[in-house]
């Protein structure tokens, strides 16, 4: 199928194991409730772009990338290392164990803090969206020839250039 069969290979393997809630069914207000209290959120392939990585970020979820060889949305110009786990299809026997390690380590805390900031990077719309601003900071990038700079601690982003855009901000001009 569409998602090479990852999110059902994962409910095979994982699906009954306690602590982790693998949703096989939901409606329209439960699915937005069940990503806005999740720690982690299944972004397989399938449902076009990376739709389910989009929702995943703007809900505050980690997402947990199971797509090889396809990039989601702005994977070359953001660090979603900080605030994403991309995990083989081959390796998802070990989730579990992966994702366990992810919340000792302390790095969970983190990866949410930086989702606090870059979440608006992944939106369009108004008020709050900033995916249009990251779109021309791209386009900037390349003319310049430069690189695009996202600092999570200040949630600003620069475009190759001096102008700091404080994302939480109103509307920006890059």
């Amino acid at each position: 199928g569409y998602s090479w069969g990852g999110r059902q290979t994962i409910y095979r393997l994982h699906g009954h194991l306690p602590g982790y809630k693998i949703y096989t069914r939901h409606t329209p207000e439960s699915y937005w409730k069940h990503l806005s209290t999740s720690v982690f959120c299944l972004a397989a392939a399938g449902w076009g772009w990376g739709g389910r990585m989009k929702v995943s970020v703007t809900r505050g979820c980690i997402p947990v990338i199971v797509q090889d060889g396809i990039k989601v949305e702005w994977e070359e110009q953001l660090p979603l290392k900080d605030y994403s786990i991309r995990v083989p299809i081959w390796l998802t026997h070990k989730l579990p164990d992966i994702l366990d390690a992810f919340i000792k380590s302390g790095r969970v805390e983190k990866m949410q803090k930086v989702l606090e900031c870059v979440w608006r990077l992944h939106w369009w719309r108004r008020p709050y969206g900033r995916a249009f601003e990251l779109t021309m900071c791209e386009l900037k990038r390349r003319k310049l020839g430069s690189r695009i700079e996202v600092d999570t601690d200040t949630c600003t982003i620069r475009c190759g250039d001096s102008k700091v855009v404080n994302l939480r901000e109103g509307y920006n001009n890059v």
